[in-house]
């Protein structure tokens, strides 16, 4: 195998760890699993239904209820919570530039 080889498979999976990295906002706290995240801008990697959300040092790991597929791609990230009884709960990740619905509840939102 030669270096060139070599480098063309480094930068191959080096793109597909890039391309599973989104970005996603708060607004306001929100409860995420059993934790509250501040408002504020977090990474989030997905691998199947294995999602981590992190920003520098808090990181947080959840297994998505389902994975679902909208019938049109999300021009951008987007998250949907759950504002019942006063405290804002996530229930839903859209990742941009694909039509990946990761839902966090047993309900799912409407694709509004």
């Amino acid at each position: 195998m030669n270096r060139f080889t070599v480098l063309l498979a480094f930068l191959a999976l080096a793109f597909v760890m890039v391309a599973s990295a989104h970005t996603i906002s708060f607004t306001e706290p929100t409860m995420v699993g059993d934790q509250i995240l501040k408002a504020g801008d977090y990474r989030v990697d997905v691998d199947g239904t294995k999602v981590t959300i992190h920003n520098g040092d808090h990181k947080i790991e959840l297994v998505a209820k389902q994975v679902m597929t909208a019938p049109h791609k999300f021009d951008r990230s987007q998250v949907l919570v759950d504002a019942a009884g006063g405290k804002n709960t996530l229930q839903e990740i859209r990742i941009g530039g694909s039509t990946t619905r990761l839902i966090f509840t047993d309900n799912p939102p409407s694709l509004e």
